[in-house]
């Protein structure tokens, strides 16, 4: 994988160091704790070649954070997020944009949306409704599956690279990719795909 940039923007791939400090410093900021596996996890499957991590900078400042869990050529979004102030601004949709040719190699991308029919209140289904409008603006389609992951319900979307996937071929994916980065017991009991 590459680096790419346009105007003054680049996307970068992270190093280590990055990636600890974006866990430590954003990520518990930006996610539910529930919803961060620990940092160990992901640094083993960066160095095993099954996780890759990347920033949107300008100059030296990161605006925004991407982090896949990779299999093969199966990747999903584990972790996406945009620093506070630039929220709003279009850096999402941009950065959305500028990964895909560093994905190139990738035979299928899917990202996780929070149901939002299991949303806890009525400003929770906004944000969840929001997010996956996100995507969807950004070229992204919805596959119909819907999977509970550690006891959250997401909606399965595709990044479509070259061509859109049947539902199937999401859903056998999406195992896979669990199934590389989770000890058996533990994707047993907490990986469920329905929908």
């Amino acid at each position: 994988m590459n680096d790419t940039g346009t105007g003054k923007y680049a996307v970068r791939e992270l190093t280590p160091a990055q990636i600890a400090g974006t866990y430590q410093n954003e990520m518990t900021r930006d996610f539910p704790a529930d919803e961060l596996k620990p940092l160990r996890r992901i640094t083993d499957a960066l160095s095993r070649g099954g996780y890759a991590c990347f920033g949107l900078f300008d100059g030296d400042k990161r605006l925004a954070y991407a982090f896949f869990v990779i299999a093969g050529r199966e990747y999903l979004l584990d972790y996406f997020a945009v620093c506070p102030s630039c929220r709003g601004t279009g850096i999402g949709s941009a950065f959305l944009a500028m990964l895909k040719p560093l994905l190139s190699e990738a035979e299928i991308i899917i990202i996780e949306v929070e149901h939002p029919d299991y949303a806890s209140d009525a400003a929770d289904r906004q944000m969840r409704e929001r997010r996956r409008a996100f995507y969807l603006r950004g070229g992204c389609c919805d596959t119909g599956a819907e999977a509970c992951v550690f006891g959250t319900e997401y909606r399965l979307l595709e990044m479509p690279l070259s061509e859109v996937h049947a539902q199937e071929t999401v859903r056998a994916a999406y195992l896979r990719l669990y199934q590389s980065l989770l000890p058996p017991v533990m994707f047993r009991q907490n990986i469920r795909l329905h929908g």
